[in-house]
């Protein structure tokens, strides 16, 4: 295979990475212009970013070292305009990831904060063994503490033996 040929087929390459580059960009601007977007579809491309980012290097330097010095500059330029569009991807992307890490944040300070609200103390009927008074005692223990989720099982638990008598 004649160097012509070698420089050729890198070229081939190189444009097929390139497509894809594009497309990825393009997927990414889309998936952010969508109302609510997937962050986990934006971690996978910005992860394909990144490896073709490593895969357009390695073939421009191929490229580099083999074309004549007179094109070089003409390549190099549109080297730096690929690696400049998935730089700027990468960053909306990341920044996309670290405003939405932002607001998780802020919404479990919030909820944190209205859990710890004080609400009037409740007083739960305590049973007694009557099967016949479990439907009346149920519903209210449910409610109350077997579906808070602030609570863990074993403090679920020590408020039921609490309410039990007998």
């Amino acid at each position: 295979m004649s160097v012509e040929e070698t420089i050729d087929r890198n070229r081939r390459n190189r444009g097929v990475v390139r497509t894809t580059v594009t497309n990825v960009n393009k997927n990414v601007e889309a998936e952010l212009a969508k109302e609510v977007s997937d962050i986990k579809v934006l971690q996978d491309k910005l992860n394909i970013l990144v490896k073709r980012e490593t895969d357009l290097q390695t073939l421009d330097e191929t490229i580099n070292g083999q074309i004549k010095l007179l094109e070089l500059e003409k390549e190099v330029e549109h080297e730096l305009e690929y690696r400049d569009s998935i730089i700027r991807c990468k960053g909306k992307i990341q920044r996309f990831i670290d405003k939405h890490r932002c607001s998780n944040i802020n919404a479990a300070v919030i909820t944190r904060q209205v859990s710890n609200t004080k609400l009037p103390r409740i007083v739960l009927d305590k049973f007694s063994s009557n099967i016949r008074k479990f439907h009346e005692f149920w519903p209210s223990f449910e409610a109350a503490v077997h579906d808070n989720p602030s609570l863990t099982r074993v403090e679920e638990f020590n408020y039921l033996r609490s309410l039990l008598i007998g």
